[in-house]
């Protein structure tokens, strides 16, 4: 925390808040946490058994389009988009709806079972190409 205050740190803000909370459940409440554990572990089997072996998940990467620089500062649970996806260690790949309704890109993540990035890299590159690709906001 001191490297960051200082701007020498490697690591973002949030990524250090994290690191400083994230040992919090294990030592204070174990077995919410084991609870957290084996409920985490359903969700991923559910998942799984949802998208089947082809199946694709489109998912947003914020709840509002491309913020500005540090909003996401402010909003310290909004990461929980690409969290719940990076929890369920399932592969995704992020692309860009251009140009939403207030000229500012949308982020949105192709997710698929395990073992399918080829799936979640070819729809996103399809997207990609229907929607034109990144394009710059306006000013």
């Amino acid at each position: 925390m001191f490297k960051w205050f200082f701007g020498k740190s490697e690591h973002t803000l949030p990524a250090i808040a994290l690191a400083m909370v994230e040992k919090i459940p294990k030592k204070y409440a174990p077995s919410h946490y084991e609870k957290w554990i084996t409920e985490g572990k359903l969700l991923k089997e559910e998942l799984s058994e949802i998208l089947g072996e082809n199946g694709i998940l489109l998912f947003p990467s914020f709840p509002i389009p491309t913020p500005y620089h540090n909003y996401p500062l402010g909003t310290p649970f909004n990461f929980a988009y690409t969290a719940i996806l990076n929890v369920m260690e399932v592969p995704s790949c992020q692309c860009v709806i251009p140009n939403t309704k207030g000229g500012m890109p949308l982020g949105l993540q192709v997710a698929s079972n395990h073992h399918n990035d080829h799936l979640t890299v070819a729809v996103a590159l399809n997207l990609e190409k229907q929607f034109g690709g990144w394009k710059p906001p306006p000013l």
